[in-house]
């Protein structure tokens, strides 16, 4: 997965690549640790909104799972902060702070999957025509 920030584009991070140093900052800086990081960012694909309207994580593949939800919860929302601000340091900007990585339009963010939207037709190839060779065989056989 990629993203892009501000016209700029990231690798996201895999979280094994976090080191010692990341993960202090993490918890200093961004008020997250790496476990709660990595399931924050799990519970991010299942969330949605319960009867009153507030954020709450639902079951996979319930219909009422809205992406949105992630702007009105804050644990999951400063999840995603941290793992764009996380990527970034990995991905060549080692200094940058969290308030400087989080301190940016929202609406600026577009995630990429790995995955291309469109998905190139399934086609079944024509059937091989038949070679000279299997033509002759087949009229010796006759």
């Amino acid at each position: 997965m990629k993203f892009i920030i501000d016209g700029t584009e990231y690798e996201a991070a895999n979280l094994e690549r976090i080191t010692g140093l990341y993960a202090l900052d993490l918890s200093k800086q961004a008020g997250i640790g790496v476990q709660s990081l990595a399931k924050r960012l799990e519970e991010m694909a299942r969330l949605g909104y319960d009867a009153t309207g507030a954020p709450v994580v639902l079951p996979a593949g319930a219909a009422e799972i809205d992406g949105s939800a992630v702007m009105d919860s804050e644990p999951h929302l400063r999840a995603l902060l941290a793992f764009l601000w996380v990527s970034r340091r990995l991905s060549g900007e080692p200094r940058l702070t969290f308030d400087e990585a989080a301190s940016f339009e929202f609406l600026s963010l577009q995630i990429l999957d790995d995955e291309p939207e469109d998905e190139a037709e399934d086609v079944t190839p024509d059937p091989p025509a038949p070679s000279a060779g299997a033509a002759a065989g087949d009229e010796a056989q006759a």
